[in-house]
């Protein structure tokens, strides 16, 4: 085994470089922010509800289930179809699912009775 003269030596120091000036120049400047005047906010319109060409839906149901004159109750089936013969032109594309609430409705309320189930 050789011996090796070591001798000591002293750390050897890079001299101080200052990064913050060479990150600064690399970096964009900074926008100036622009400060957005703010609007008065638009008054909306109130939405008016258009009048109903047809006639209420109670109406209806009663002038249907009159006409029918069944003996043990008109179905929802068969009132949609007289208020579709007679009211096709006025009446709206979902008519017959504002039918089943509407009957739905006025049952619960006490103006119509069911005879069936």
């Amino acid at each position: 085994m050789a011996a090796v003269d070591s001798a000591p030596t002293a750390p050897i120091e890079a001299p101080a470089v200052d990064l913050a000036p060479a990150v600064a120049a690399d970096a964009p400047p900074a926008k100036p922010v622009k400060v957005k005047a703010t609007k008065a906010p638009k008054e909306k319109k109130a939405s008016t509800k258009k009048p109903a060409v047809h006639p209420p839906y109670l109406e209806m149901i009663g002038e249907a289930i009159a006409s029918l004159k069944e003996r043990t109750g008109s179905s929802q089936y068969a009132i949609s179809k007289f208020m579709e013969d007679k009211h096709k032109a006025h009446l709206p594309a979902n008519f017959k699912k504002l039918l089943l609430v509407q009957l739905r409705k006025l049952t619960a309320a006490g103006k119509l009775t069911k005879v069936k189930n």
